[in-house]
């Protein structure tokens, strides 16, 4: 009898081998498989989530990476410098002028947004642009402290960055480059006269106030004295738009009459809106003119100190104007020591101010002494020029006002905020930059802020 050798049980040994082998070859495959794919970034959370220029923040998350070159950071689209970079968290600091916006990363160009970032300001240093203390014989052009200015009212700037000055002094209409160099645009050496059209290098005006720059660069000048509204194109020919023979009387520009405009400002639709009034006649008023030319009372009427719509509102001495972004016509009430909006509609409201005298504060707690030149920046934070206090206050959307430049003396120096010292400041604008120009006395100043 022969004898079978049996194979099968070794045959199924060596198969369990094979399968368990080749199972952890593909599980080692797979895996290098997974590592090799790239981890998806994550963004969770940002720390501080407001600050200044220079503040370092802290950005949480994971699969960053560890490469600086591979990570971008940007603060409402301004790119920020990063100082490390670990697998989880990112350190950045916020760029000078950033302003409020959210947070962007960019990691080997996977792009997160994060959340908003609040902007603070932190800095406001005032400098002598032009004119000097002393003065002189005005107007004088030169640079900077060379220039001489009399009394300065209305200030403005053009879409290159020049600032154009009304002089009262010498009905003079000057220009300061943005490097400070000054240069007479128009004067009249006898304080009164005739109001005289054509070339700007030939024009006259008579006591000029105040003046506003359409965004197609038309200049609109009140000719005080004369109780005309002017213009001064891009080319620098003046003509009279409204106004003539004093009185209250609203219709088509050659119909139109006016009692010693003053203030003036001008909206991105064309819109001009004047105060014009007299205590002798008991009035003060706030004037439309369209883009066509034709005049309406847009609100107040006798002088008092009331809101509400229209005619039905009463106001002081009217100081200065500015437009929002909104549309609404910001009054700088200096009769009764308040800060006032009108809206589109023409309900007149107080936002800031309530008595004389001097006070930080939200809305009705706050005080102003005359408050005179007002401007509006492009996030809606109003500055005013207090006249008699000698500061420039900041109002900010919500109606909190506080002091940003200018000491409890008076005077000229320079400097940080409130050490900073001011003499009676009156017109006041600001660029899109937020750095702001103000008249005062014999010179012109900026604030720069950061």
């Amino acid at each position: 009898m022969s004898h079978i050798k049996q194979t099968y049980p070794l045959n199924i040994n060596k198969l369990f081998v094979y399968l368990v082998t080749t199972l952890l070859f593909l599980a080692v495959l797979t895996s290098c498989h997974k590592d090799d794919e790239p981890r998806p970034v994550t963004l969770s959370g940002i720390s501080p989530e407001s600050g200044s220029k220079n503040t370092i923040v802290t950005i949480n998350g994971s699969n960053f990476g560890n490469n600086l070159d591979n990570v971008k950071v940007y603060f409402n689209e301004v790119q920020a410098m990063v100082q490390s970079v670990t697998d989880n968290e990112i350190k950045t600091e916020v760029p000078r002028l950033a302003m409020t916006g959210l947070i962007k990363i960019l990691v080997n160009g996977n792009e997160l947004m994060g959340p908003e970032f609040t902007y603070e300001f932190s800095e406001a240093h005032v400098t002598t642009l032009a004119g000097n203390k002393e003065g002189g014989d005005a107007p004088l052009d030169g640079q900077g402290a060379n220039a001489i200015f009399g009394a300065m009212n209305g200030i403005a700037l053009d879409k290159d960055g020049n600032i154009i000055i009304v002089q009262t002094w010498k009905n003079s209409i000057r220009k300061i480059t943005p490097e400070g160099l000054v240069s007479t645009l128009s004067k009249r050496e006898e304080q009164y006269g005739e109001s005289v059209d054509g070339p700007i290098n030939e024009a006259k005006f008579s006591w000029p106030n105040d003046i506003a720059i359409d965004v197609k660069g038309n200049m609109f000048i009140t000719d005080t004295n004369k109780n005309k509204i002017r213009k001064v194109s891009p080319e620098g020919v003046v003509t009279t738009l409204v106004g003539g023979s004093q009185g209250y009387v609203d219709g088509e520009s050659s119909e139109a009459k006016f009692v010693l405009p003053m203030a003036i400002t001008v909206d991105e639709l064309g819109n001009i809106y004047v105060s014009d009034g007299s205590f002798l006649n008991d009035d003060s008023r706030i004037r439309k003119i369209t883009p066509e030319g034709v005049v309406s009372t847009f609100a107040g009427g006798k002088i008092g100190d009331v809101d509400g719509q229209g005619t039905e509102a009463k106001f002081g001495y009217i100081g200065g104007l500015a437009v929002d972004n909104s549309g609404n016509i910001i009054v700088s009430d200096a009769g009764n020591f308040k800060i006032r909006k009108i809206s589109p509609t023409g309900k007149v409201t107080t936002i800031a101010g309530s008595a004389e005298g001097f006070a930080d504060g939200k809305g009705i707690e706050a005080k102003f002494n005359f408050p005179n030149g007002i401007t509006v920046d492009k996030l809606d934070n109003i500055y005013v020029a207090d006249h008699w206090n000698s500061k420039i206050r900041k109002i900010s959307p919500d109606g909190t006002v506080v002091t940003l430049v200018g000491r409890r003396n008076h005077g000229y120096l320079d400097g940080e905020g409130l050490e900073a010292s001011l003499t009676f400041p009156r017109a006041i604008i600001v660029d899109d930059d937020f750095n702001l120009f103000f008249t005062q006395n014999k010179v012109v100043r900026k604030i720069t802020q950061e």
